[in-house]
């Protein structure tokens, strides 16, 4: 692994959550793996506390950060970058892609270099429906210089039941962007949160998700990367609705800086609308009172 026992530090939040599925076997140490690594806002980050007070302003007189502004900001630190960069190259992982405004880098390797890097157990899980996915023991293990740069690693775990929201898109598209993950997996939802709220492309005022997940089956740090990502969403003007059902618990829903409503479709209509008769962006902090900016 390249560092001793006594060198070694659990990634905080990472071990891994409620997996229905019984475990299957082990996985192939040949098996090519890919990660999502997260890392921490530069230190000197002003912070996103000021993000609540702009609620308390009318639309024209909210501060309204562009994402390069945010990026530049809130962004990971470049030595920040090198550091963890060449730490996961010496683990013998392929660095994939690299992204300091959005906070990640993407990571790749066989299952063994994965488990040696991460000092960690991977196995399959297969769930009640024969589907398999991956599943681990566990939290993730790295060296003490590492850990600090870190908030989260995604994609060494896959037990994630993900619920849908059978609706349409909504047509307002140059206002509203829809977050399309390209698989049900933890690490796939959260990277779709990220890459559609910091999407320059799009600069949507209003970001919807529809979709969910009980909020047992997520990891601790896959939640604290989407709640930072969605109170970032704030300081750039966006707001974030998200699906949720009657009586059931489902994340994103459930996080402090996200609308939660069982008719998520309708209801980015309507905000949609509201941001098309002001010409103003609701700024995403009608969701974020009595927040604080914890670990951002």
């Amino acid at each position: 692994m390249g560092f001793g026992c006594s060198d070694a530090v659990a990634v905080p939040g990472s071990s891994p959550p409620l997996c229905a599925g019984r475990q299957a076997g082990p996985v192939e140490g040949d098996t090519l793996l890919s990660v999502s690594v997260h890392l921490r806002a530069r230190p000197d980050s002003p912070g996103l506390g000021w993000v609540n007070r702009q609620a308390l302003r009318a639309p024209a007189e909210r501060v309204v950060l562009t994402r390069a502004q945010f990026a530049e900001r809130h962004g990971a630190l470049g030595s920040d970058v090198d550091e963890v960069r060449a730490w996961l190259e010496g683990c013998g992982l392929r660095v994939d892609a690299v992204h300091p405004g959005r906070r990640r880098i993407v990571a790749s390797g066989t299952a063994l270099l994965m488990q040696r890097a991460f000092a960690v157990g991977l196995c399959v899980h297969r769930g009640g429906g024969g589907e398999v996915h991956l599943g681990r023991k566990g939290a993730l293990v790295v060296p003490s210089g590492i850990a600090p740069l870190l908030r989260a690693v995604l994609g060494l775990d896959g037990c994630l039941r993900v619920r849908w929201d059978d609706g349409r898109a909504s047509a307002d598209s140059l206002v509203c962007a829809v977050a399309a993950p390209g698989a049900a997996s933890e690490r796939a939802l959260v990277d779709a949160v990220i890459d559609t709220v910091h999407d320059p492309s799009r600069r949507a005022l209003l970001v919807v998700l529809g979709f969910g997940a009980p909020e047992a089956e997520w990891s601790v740090q896959g939640m604290r990367v989407v709640e930072q990502t969605l109170f970032g969403a704030g300081a750039m003007g966006v707001s974030v609705v998200a699906a949720c059902r009657e009586g059931e618990r489902w994340y994103p829903a459930s996080a402090r800086h996200a609308i939660a409503s069982a008719a998520v479709w309708d209801a980015a209509d309507e905000l949609a609308a509201e941001i098309r008769r002001t010409g103003y962006p609701l700024g995403g902090t009608i969701s974020a009172l009595g927040s604080d900016s914890s670990g951002l």
